[in-house]
């Protein structure tokens, strides 16, 4: 194995006094509580003030234990996707936060390791896990890295419009054969995606790995599935219209759709950086707007329409 234990023991004991106290920081923020309940002459205003900031706190803590259990969960097999997949947008206003707790969560998990690795004889098996964790840090500075040619400017995600196995795009098929009234909601749908505010942001999770690292952002009976495939770069793979809360027969359409594109998913990564497909990718994002921007012509001129198989 190719680990240099003294640089890793140094690397440890350098950091981990820095992220266990960020960590402690983190942790006050949720004993808060404790402190008002002891501030019994303060006045009601203030009081008012601190109960909003429970609240706020809570919800924070809430979306860190969620990035946190993603970040746990990775397996020893896992790729760059999968830890992009699991990651905050860069806009999230959070972002260095949760980026700099998942680091301290590495450490932590390093420097226990470590002990037990020098107490143990089978040392083997706990450099593999420090080596596992030392490369989830490392992934995680090239994930942290956007490509922002001019940083005055605000800043957009990208997005990469999937196609068909037929070769045709997926979305403007799909959207061809949807009613004209829900296009403001899928425009709006597909601008929360590059604004990177999300709307109604969910990721499929549970025992359906077939999903697995994709998510959707919905609306009332719309919805756009997609999946990060880059630092500022997002797939879209299907929008449909759905009815039903507990409606499930969209989801074997959808995993049908999530398969062709898995299919060809490595191939778009790779061609983030090809200029001609760039090219082209932009003129089907072109066509896309333009077809949910027509609406306001033919509001009057509604099609049926559903799922596309």
């Amino acid at each position: 194995m190719n680990i240099n234990v003294d640089k890793l023991q140094e690397l440890i004991e350098n950091n981990y006094v820095l992220a266990n106290s960020k960590r402690k920081k983190l942790d006050l923020l949720t004993r808060r509580e404790t402190v008002v309940e002891k501030e019994e002459n303060t006045s009601s205003y203030f009081e008012e003030s601190v109960n909003v900031d429970k609240d706020i706190y809570k919800t924070k803590d809430l979306e860190m234990d969620e990035f946190i259990n993603l970040y746990n969960g990775l397996d020893i097999n896992y790729s760059k996707d999968d830890l992009l997949s699991i990651l905050p947008d860069i806009s999230n206003n959070r972002y260095d936060e949760i980026i700099l707790r998942l680091k301290a969560e590495s450490l932590k998990e390093m420097h226990e390791l470590y002990e037990l690795c020098s107490l143990e004889d089978n040392r083997e098996e706990y450099l593999s896990a420090i080596n596992f964790h030392a490369n989830k840090m490392k992934l995680l500075d090239e994930c942290n890295k956007p490509d922002i040619d001019n940083p005055s400017e605000t800043r957009k995600n990208k997005i990469i419009l999937v196609p068909t196995t037929g070769g045709n795009i997926r979305l403007i098929e799909e959207l061809s054969h949807i009613p004209f009234e829900y296009y403001p909601d899928f425009l709006q749908l597909i601008n929360s995606i590059v604004d990177g505010s999300f709307k109604n942001f969910k990721r499929f999770t549970g025992a359906n790995n077939k999903l697995k690292s994709i998510s959707e952002v919905k609306g009332f009976q719309v919805r756009v599935a997609f999946s990060r495939i880059g630092v500022d770069s997002y797939a879209l793979i299907s929008a449909f219209v759905k009815k039903s809360d507990i409606d499930k027969a969209y989801v074997e359409t959808l995993i049908k759709k999530v398969s062709d594109y898995y299919n060809i998913k490595d191939s778009l990564i790779k061609n983030l950086d090809n200029e001609e497909f760039i090219e082209e990718n932009n003129k089907n994002v072109s066509e896309l707007y333009n077809l949910l921007n027509s609406y306001s012509n033919n509001n009057n001129d509604s099609k049926k329409g559903g799922l596309i198989g």
